[in-house]
């Protein structure tokens, strides 16, 4: 069994472990940034961690932690793409549309780049307030109640993400956008495609301004918009794709510490 939340009070995680220690089967937790102390059950930092360890459980393999400096086969390509970056491209702005991705991003990139400012933060400290411009690190779920009170939340309508994209583009701060397109029947009929309209009107607005596009797609070929068509449609406008969230995130943090480290900066 492979449970996967949003991070859970005390009080809920407490009646999960409790659940867990009388099931026969073996469980994989993940919680995000929650943690929940379960003696049979194996736990995940990650949404792709956890899926790992479920597949190896399920093989009668050992549940290994996948290392941070999982790359795949992608890490080559991104430090290429670290160098259109300009010397004040330093930031990374994550737009998300699902609050579990934009969370498992910020467990991820923070382990890299430090405090990441959000309307969900890892810490109550690195709060974004709604409508604030920061100068530094942010990821935002564009899905919170903040922004879904009284209109269709941007999984439905992307028109939200679509404007930031465009904000994100004009700010010369910005390095890597990093965004998650999440297919299925309660989703837009083309979230892919209106991704990478949106990437490339804000180019031909900025066209000084190159920033890393790095996109995940949350899917399959079962879904009514085929994830091998979501992602043929943002290769297409040269966003970078990827297999797995937590992946962009770990390459988007290395693609900023990448530039850093060569301009001396730490």
């Amino acid at each position: 069994l492979l449970l996967i939340s949003k991070p859970a009070g005390r009080q809920t995680a407490e009646k999960i472990a409790a659940r867990v220690m009388t099931c026969k089967k073996p469980v994989v937790i993940c919680l995000m940034k929650g943690e929940v102390s379960v003696p049979r059950a194996v736990t995940a930092a990650t949404i792709e961690d956890a899926a790992y360890k479920a597949v190896a459980l399920a093989n009668d393999e050992e549940a290994i932690s996948i290392p941070d400096n999982y790359w795949g086969d992608y890490l080559e390509q991104a430090l290429e793409l670290s160098g259109q970056l300009q010397p004040p491209q330093k930031y990374l702005c994550g737009l998300f549309t699902g609050g579990t991705l934009a969370d498992e991003a910020m467990v991820v990139a923070s382990r890299t780049l430090g405090p990441i400012r959000s309307n969900i933060p890892l810490n109550p400290e690195w709060v974004l307030a709604l409508g604030a411009e920061s100068r530094s690190h942010t990821v935002v779920d564009l899905g919170d109640d903040e922004f879904t009170r009284g209109r269709p939340h941007p999984m439905i309508d992307p028109t939200p993400r679509n404007e930031r994209i465009i904000k994100a583009f004009a700010n010369e701060n910005t390095a890597v956008i990093l965004c998650d397109v999440v297919t299925g029947f309660g989703s837009h009929v083309d979230p892919a495609g209106e991704l990478s309209r949106a990437v490339s009107q804000a180019r031909s607005l900025y066209p000084t301004n190159n920033p890393v596009v790095i996109a995940f797609v949350c899917g399959t070929d079962a879904d009514p918009q085929p994830a091998s068509e979501q992602i043929t449609s943002l290769k297409k406008v040269g966003i970078f794709v990827v297999p797995s969230n937590a992946l962009a995130a770990r390459l988007a943090a290395e693609i900023i510490q990448h530039k850093a480290l060569k301009e001396g900066r730490t």
